[in-house]
């Protein structure tokens, strides 16, 4: 059995305190065999930017469908002059991976079958 608590919750004092805004999650675990309560915390220690060139090799001719809105006209724009293809199966804009990386449209990938 286990619990997880966000910070500032109850139960995370002493871990805010100790931590402060590098605090993700404290944990509780509990082994009913042992009989032992196990009370963890997640931190980050490290944050940096991620740079997509370390990951080109990876996922460089992948492609995905873009979610773009009728309406927003000027984004279509953007894609279409990145000539990237309106796909009318599945109804999305085809483009491969590092492009939506360097247009920063991540949040607007259709998560559907391979294209």
């Amino acid at each position: 059995m286990r619990l997880v608590l966000k910070p500032g919750q109850r139960g995370t004092k002493s871990e805010m305190q100790a931590h402060g805004a590098e605090l993700v999650c404290v944990r509780y675990r509990y082994d009913p065999i042992s009989k032992r309560r196990l009370k963890t915390a997640e931190i980050i220690v490290d944050e940096q930017y991620w740079k997509l060139e370390c990951y080109q090799g990876i996922v460089h001719d992948k492609k995905v469908g873009l979610q773009i809105h009728i309406q927003e006209t000027e984004l279509r724009q953007n894609v279409k002059m990145a000539g990237r293809k309106w796909n009318p199966i599945q109804k999305v804009w085809e483009l491969p991976l590092p492009t939506v990386f360097e247009l920063d449209l991540e949040d607007r990938i259709v998560k559907r079958g391979p294209l």
